[in-house]
Formats: structure tokens, sequence, C-alpha cells
């Protein structure tokens, strides 16, 4: 059973007794040649027994530790590459909204899927809908959005499988941060580079038409930062390459950077048939 953890205290000196008291009425009846002390219940209802224990209160220090130990399993990172047959990695996409990075991330996710390659998506729009839903667009609130997808990339690495960030992920230290969760190679940055007044043009979402009437602020580019990449993995200029070359480099990073998966010990790998006998993927139109 866990222990309570804090400080423990009375709600003021002497309420233990005064309520043991309240409860019991100790009175002295004289007989013939001797006393007897005798209780006699005055009330009959029954106190919950928290009323007659020091009360622990949580810490008050955001930063104590939360006690929370590690659990180790029998199935590994390696077990579960094996059985994928590739490593888990994480591509992060950064750059200005309409910059092609949720355009980019599900064109190739789609080649991938197409080499057998477990994937998934991690889209900034679909996750301010679920996780991160009780977020703003504070400088404040947009690091904690970077942070927790950033874990929730590290648990879909540790799954064996090839995660695709797009994010418009605007702070360097917070990128910096992401990686440094990673194992090296675990981690490629793509810089989807177009100029402002490109990602401003196509206006997918009519997000700068509403930032430059005053109608939304805190739009990345406008009324907010982007700090660039300094020396990213992968740089792509969405508006000087099609989409298909855009791919093209992407899956020639991932393969130029591909270290061989580390032999599961422990867990023999199950049986299943070869991957070319596997049935072809239901067909994902690229554009």
């Amino acid at each position: 059973m866990c222990q309570p953890t804090g400080q423990a205290f009375w709600p003021w000196p002497g309420w233990a007794m005064t309520q043991k008291n309240r409860i019991w009425n100790l009175f002295l009846v004289h007989l013939a040649g001797f006393a007897d002390i005798r209780a006699k219940p005055i009330r009959t209802f029954s106190v919950h027994p928290l009323l007659l224990s020091p009360f622990y209160m949580p810490s008050p220090d955001p930063k104590a530790p939360s006690g929370a130990i590690p659990q180790t399993f029998t199935v590994v990172r390696a077990n579960r590459e094996q059985l994928a047959g590739h490593r888990g990695r994480v591509v992060w996409f950064t750059g200005f909204s309409g910059a092609g990075k949720s355009t980019l991330a599900n064109a190739l996710e789609v080649e991938l899927h197409k080499a057998h390659k477990r994937t998934y998506v991690l889209d900034g729009d679909n996750v301010r809908r679920g996780l991160c839903k009780d977020l703003g667009f504070s400088d404040a609130d947009r690091m904690e959005n970077m942070r927790r997808v950033a874990e929730v990339a590290r648990l879909f690495v540790d799954a064996g499988v090839v995660v695709l960030v797009a994010f418009i992920s605007p702070f360097r230290a917070e990128r910096q941060a992401a990686r440094e969760l990673f194992a090296a190679g675990d981690f490629l940055e793509v810089f989807v580079d177009v100029p402002l007044a490109v990602a401003e043009q196509r206006d997918t979402k009519g997000l700068y038409q509403k930032a430059r009437s005053g109608a939304l602020s805190g739009l990345t580019g406008i009324d907010s930062p982007y700090e660039p990449p300094i020396a990213a993995d992968l740089v792509l200029r969405t508006d000087l390459l099609p989409i298909e070359a855009c791919v093209t480099r992407v899956l020639a990073l991932l393969e130029a950077d591909q270290q061989p998966c580390v032999p599961a010990q422990g867990v023999p790998k199950p049986d299943q048939p070869d991957r070319p006998d596997r049935p072809e993927p239901a067909q994902v139109p690229v554009a």
C-alpha cells in the first residue's frame, strides 16, 4: 500500500482529544466503600477514522520527486524492431504554417507504408484537438505543446515505429530539447523552408488573412517569432521542388542514416511469412 507523503497536521492543538471527549462522558459513581469509574456513552453516531487520525497534505513543492519508479518489461525496443523489420525513427518537420509540413508527412507515410514500414503522423492541428486541447498559443503553451509531442514521439520510437511529426515548432531551444530525448540517429530534423510571402500566398487555412485583419493573434511569422534551424538534417524548399522530389530526399536521408536493428535478446522472434509474400497495402493517392 502506498504511503501518503507530505506533513501531518491537526486542524488545531488538542483537536483529537476534544473529539474523544465529545463522544464519551466520564463520571464518577460513589458506592458504599468504594469508587467505580464507569463510562456512559451520551451519543451514538460513528466517527470516520480520518477524523481521529492526522491529515496528510501533498507537498507544495512542484519540483518534488513524484516517486514513480520505471517498470521494466521483457519485450523491449529491440524485440519490437526485430518484429517490424526496421528501426524506430522520428522525422520532425518544422516550418511556417503553409510551408507544406503536413503534405510532406502524408506523402512520405504513403511511400513508407508501401515499403511495409510501420508509421504514424503526429500533426500539429490534430494533436491540439485531443492531447493538447487545453493549450493556447502563448510562448509557454507552445513550449508545453512541443514537450508533450516529443514525449509521445519517443514512445512511438520505442515501439519500433517511424513517427512523422508535422509541427511549426517555432523555438530552436525546444527543438533541441526534443532531439536530446532520442539516441543518436533517431531524430531527423527536416526544415521545410519557404519564404513567409509564399506561405502567406498559399494560406491554405486562412490563418494569415485572419492575422493581417487583426482577427487572429500569435500567428508564427506575423506577430510571433520563428527561429529557423541552424543545422537541420535536411532543408527542403517546397516552393522550388515538387512534392515527389522532396519525398525522395527524405527517403534518401532515412536510408543513408539507417542503422541495423539491434539483435533482440531473451525473446524469440515469432513466426511470420516472408515480407514479399505479404499482400500489398491499399493504394493511397500521394497528392
